[in-house]
C-alpha cells in the first residue's frame, strides 16, 4: 500500500514539473511594434463628428466646431468645412449629420460626410 501511493506521489511530481517547465513567458513585443488607435466621437448640435486615428489623439468641442488634436497636428472640423493647423483640407455640407474624419496606418487621411466619400489624400 505504501509502495502504490508513493509511485502515485512520484508520477504526480513528475507531471507537475513537466506542465510547468512548458510554460514560459513570450519576449515582450518591441515598442516600435506597438499600435496606437485613437476612436473617438462629439456631438454638436445635430452632427456627429466621428475620428479613427492612427496615433494618440483627443477631441474636444470648441465653439461650434470639433477639435482633433494628434501629437503633431490640430485639426478643425467646423460647420463646413475642415481645418489642419488652419489651413482648409476639405469642404463638408453645412447640414451633414455624420462627420468621419479617419487617418489610417498608411497615413492616409479620409473624410467622409453622411457616408460620401469627400477626401483621401496622403498626410505627413
Amino acid at each position: 500500500m505504501k509502495t502504490i501511493c508513493f509511485a502515485r506521489l512520484i508520477w504526480l511530481l513528475v507531471a507537475v514539473i513537466c506542465v510547468g517547465s512548458g510554460c514560459r513567458r513570450s519576449a515582450p513585443i518591441p515598442r516600435e511594434q506597438l499600435q496606437t488607435r485613437s476612436e473617438l466621437a462629439v456631438t454638436i448640435g445635430d452632427r456627429e463628428v466621428r475620428a479613427s486615428i492612427a496615433g494618440t489623439a483627443i477631441i474636444k468641442r470648441q465653439d461650434e466646431a470639433a477639435v482633433i488634436s494628434t501629437e503633431t497636428h490640430r485639426f478643425t472640423v467646423g460647420r463646413e468645412r475642415v481645418l489642419v493647423n488652419s489651413s482648409e483640407i476639405a469642404r463638408l455640407p453645412a447640414n451633414a449629420k455624420r462627420v468621419l474624419f479617419k487617418i489610417a496606418d498608411d497615413r492616409t487621411l479620409t473624410i467622409e460626410a453622411d457616408g460620401v466619400l469627400l477626401e483621401t489624400k496622403p498626410f505627413k
